[in-house]
């Protein structure tokens, strides 16, 4: 079964750790930072409609209307962004201790030796980063869809203001 070094071996092991390790650390910051862009959605519609408020007598042109559709439209959107972001997600992140003392140490048959067992683990390892991918890049479309509409709001509510300071 062994037919390499157990230091290659090793290595496979560590590596494949250390990519499941970082697969879940982009999992939280992508989740983290969904929820700063929310924030800042938030923040800048309510700064925008602080100021438009300020005037009883606001009267919009069509690009301001246009400008608020475009804006409410890119709040829209960047919560439901968001909130597919922060949904749960089944990964598979850390490996069962007891999976690894059964199957490999405390085998009826002969136990495994330090290789075999990291040999194994590699596998394992590299098997659920393939599994993860896929959920995770889903995440980070979702995220990536916020920022445009971050952008798309952004844009729609400096065209409203323009509106409103312009009469």
């Amino acid at each position: 079964m062994i037919n390499s070094d157990s230091e290659t071996y090793r290595l496979a092991y560590d590596l494949g750790r250390a990519a499941v390790t970082d697969q879940a650390t982009v999992l939280k910051e992508a989740r983290d930072r969904a929820g700063a862009l929310m924030t800042a959605a938030a923040v800048t519609a309510t700064l925008a409609l602080g100021l438009t408020s300020r005037n009883n007598n606001i009267r919009l042109d069509w690009w301001g209307v246009g400008g608020l559709v475009v804006g409410g439209l890119g709040l829209v959107l960047v919560v439901v962004a968001t909130v597919l972001s922060w949904r749960p997600v089944e990964v598979t992140i850390n490996l069962d201790s007891g999976t690894v003392v059964g199957s490999f140490v405390e085998r009826e048959d002969d136990p495994m030796a330090l290789e075999e067992i990291h040999r194994e683990l590699a596998l394992w390892f590299g098997q659920f980063t393939i599994a993860n991918r896929d959920v995770i890049e889903q995440r980070l479309r979702w995220f990536s869809l916020g920022l445009i509409a971050l952008a798309l709001e952004t844009g729609g509510l400096m065209m409203m203001l323009l509106n409103v300071a312009t009469q």
